[in-house]
């Protein structure tokens, strides 16, 4: 995360930065949560290598939208 916060990563406005940082955590946080014990592996026992260049940034938003829903079930079922 500080290297991708640093340069020659940095420029542009400040909410660029801030949704750099978010868009980070949120990869970080997604990539943490999978088997391996290098980010190598979880890279890999994710599937997001066979998606293509593009398309595995599907599967960390659509690992979100599973767990904000999981929050809002268990939240209206106290």
């Amino acid at each position: 995360m500080t290297r991708l916060m640093a340069d020659p990563f940095l420029g542009g406005p400040a909410t660029g930065l801030q949704n750099r940082r978010r868009g980070l955590t949120r990869i970080l946080d997604w990539l943490e949560r999978q088997p391996g014990d290098t980010w190598q592996d979880r890279w890999l026992a994710s599937a997001a290598d066979t998606c293509g260049n593009q398309a595995w940034r599907r599967l960390p938003m659509r690992e979100q939208l599973e767990i904000d829903d999981g929050a809002r079930d268990s939240e209206g079922s106290g």
